[in-house]
């Protein structure tokens, strides 16, 4: 047990890893005529997010949105036509992968 200059004994140090995020697992949760929650978690692992950047398209239409929450609700949409959503972990380093693609 070693003392480092300027700090008292007993002081805890919780260290970080660098790196990147994996990327989030994707699902769909309440779906509405001109809505949808989007959901996803995250793989256990030492590189945890702080955000998530939610990409999504629909009629040719590119959208992005960012969070800190684990669900987002897209809005407002156009019933019947296809949407595509991917969402990617970011944190102080570096952004990770998209998700499968959820159509």
């Amino acid at each position: 047990n070693k003392h480092v200059s300027g700090y008292e004994a007993g002081v805890t140090f919780t260290s970080r890893v660098e790196g990147v995020p994996a990327a989030p697992l994707l699902s769909i949760g309440t779906v509405s005529f001109d809505r949808v929650e989007v959901l996803w978690s995250m793989a256990t692992s030492v590189v945890q997010p702080l955000y998530f950047d939610i990409l999504y398209s629909q009629g040719g239409a590119v959208l992005t949105a960012s969070t800190a929450a684990a669900s987002a609700t897209l809005s407002p949409l156009v019933e019947g036509v296809e949407l595509f959503v991917e969402v990617r972990a970011r944190n102080l380093y570096a952004s990770g992968p998209y998700s499968n693609v959820t159509q």
